[in-house]
């Protein structure tokens, strides 16, 4: 099965997404959406996909997205994920969220909420946990452990006594197809 991807934010992170939907055997990257007109008509030439200027655009355009990335721009980056998250997990498409997932907790929950009502993914599949408990082990349980194995930084949550609560990292987009 081929999963008909799409991106919300293109920036550096975003395209990163888009870059690894582009090149995955199992998926099609077929929207990029940006708020900033010449970043997603840059993206959308780069990948060979259709460009949108705002996510009720997209959503309204009835293109088949089983899966969308959400890499907005914000303070810290968090910022801005709420808005689009929510109107993609109301009209029931399973997101993958960049992390932070906001800065208000309030609001992560809110899209928790939501996505566990929809049946639907939220959140920040990533690469192999073990690969990432390893390393983490490794560095002495720290919060930062970099996957060699993926040339990336995976940011490790670890609870008392050692399990992973959450692990995520710019290359999800991968993990999430």
């Amino acid at each position: 099965m081929t999963v008909k991807a799409a991106v919300v934010g293109v920036g550096n992170i975003g395209s990163i997404h888009a870059d690894v939907y582009n090149g995955h055997p199992q998926a099609e990257l077929v929207a990029v959406c940006d708020i900033v007109k010449e970043k997603a008509d840059a993206a959308a030439r780069k990948f060979g996909c259709r460009a949108f200027y705002s996510v009720e655009e997209m959503i309204g355009s009835g293109i088949e997205i089983d899966a969308c990335s959400v890499a907005t721009k914000g303070e810290e980056n968090g910022g801005e994920h709420y808005e689009p998250t929510m109107r993609l997990l109301e009209a029931g498409i399973p997101v993958l969220g960049e992390k932070p997932i906001s800065n208000r907790i309030d609001e992560g929950e809110r899209m928790v909420e939501l996505a566990r009502s929809k049946n639907s993914v939220r959140g920040q599949p990533e690469p192999p946990l073990h690969a990432c408990r390893a390393e983490s082990e490794r560095l002495g349980g720290g919060r930062q452990a970099r996957q060699a194995s993926h040339d990336q930084y995976a940011h490790v949550d670890q609870q008392p006594g050692g399990d992973v609560a959450m692990v995520s990292s710019a290359g999800a987009a991968s993990a999430f197809v």
